[in-house]
């Protein structure tokens, strides 16, 4: 109650700059309980309303006020799915050894892996998301590759000894992006589309919407495995 009320003090108050204003939010969510219980990210929902709220503050029409100073010059999503998510529940169990233990693994990582501010979120059963605030293109690629190798490296090992092989393929898209307008439906189809790529590549992948054939496809179909 006292940490609740102390922080709800504080996001009374102007807050600059936008960096510290993100770092209050996240810990005000993380204490109201708004994380997937398996991941510790965002659940879906909280992640969809931050995204939404970040899009919004890109595109400075926040209730119809200008572009805010501290609002990112840069905005980039990330969608991350579980290779083969399946067959690890199905060979070593979904609970204590097997897909619910990656899950937390995983999460636990890219919770590590990340600055304060970003958005980390469980999208999906097997689908992870991240938006990277102020982050351009060439930056996504290169953290959507750290998070792949380290997850590639988990080196997970069940009690009898077993390696658990982990892997994950990511789609990443970068705002403002020609095609891309600022809403969650068209930024999301445009990460999704990416990992599609990514999958469709021999997954265990980053693949970047700038980088997708030209024209791109307008509905990507659903990953698997």
């Amino acid at each position: 109650r006292i940490l609740n009320e102390g922080v709800h003090t504080i996001l009374e108050k102007p807050i600059k700059p936008a960096r510290l204003q993100a770092n209050v939010r996240n810990t005000v969510d993380m204490v109201k309980g708004y994380t997937d219980g398996k991941t510790g990210l965002y659940n879906a929902d909280v992640f969809r309303t931050r995204l939404e709220e970040e899009l919004r503050l890109f595109g400075g029409h926040i209730e119809g006020e200008p572009r805010r100073k501290h609002s990112p010059s840069n905005l980039s999503i990330l969608v991350m799915d579980f290779d083969y998510f399946k067959t690890i529940n199905d060979s070593y169990g979904g609970h204590i050894e097997g897909g619910d233990r990656v899950l937390r693994e995983v999460g636990r990582l890219i919770k590590e892996s990340i600055r304060p501010g970003d958005i980390p979120g469980r999208y999906g059963g097997d689908e992870l998301a991240l938006v990277l605030r102020e982050a351009d293109y060439q930056s996504a690629l290169k953290k959507a590759e750290e998070i792949r190798s380290k997850v590639e490296n988990l080196n997970m090992r069940t009690i009898g000894g077993l390696v658990i092989p982990t892997s994950i393929s990511i789609g990443v898209v970068t705002i403002p992006q020609d095609g891309v307008e600022l809403n969650n439906e068209s930024v999301m189809r445009a990460a999704d589309l990416s990992l599609y790529y990514a999958k469709q590549s021999g997954k265990n992948r980053v693949f970047g919407y700038l980088d997708l054939p030209r024209p791109v496809e307008p509905t990507p179909p659903s990953p698997s495995g």
